[in-house]
């Protein structure tokens, strides 16, 4: 598995359109330029990229929480909970980030 650049990103306007960087590693990760969307969709896209690593890390802290929740709780039935679709929805969003 690979790891990718640290966070924070963020999308900066530039001649070439916008470009996501690390606030920590220089140079460029990723370009979003208007081909056929709107300027409004390729900043929205840019800051959904420029935000993946933090929602990365947001998810595995949630995927620990529901995780630790559902051994503790005496209530906790498996395979009768909205917290195992949750954390199988969650549990194959961090695959995808990761390995692909």
């Amino acid at each position: 598995m690979n790891e990718h650049t640290p966070g924070p990103w963020e999308a900066e306007n530039t001649n070439s359109g916008i470009m996501i960087k690390s606030t920590r590693k220089p140079g460029y990760l990723a370009a979003a330029r208007w081909f056929t969307q709107s300027s409004k969709e390729i900043w929205a896209n840019a800051y959904l990229i420029a935000a993946a690593p933090d929602l990365l890390a947001a998810l595995k802290n949630l995927v620990d929480i529901i995780e630790r929740d559902n051994k503790g709780d005496p209530d906790y039935i498996a395979g009768d909970s909205w917290r195992d679709e949750t954390l199988e929805l969650a549990q194959a969003a961090i695959v995808k980030a990761m390995i692909g």
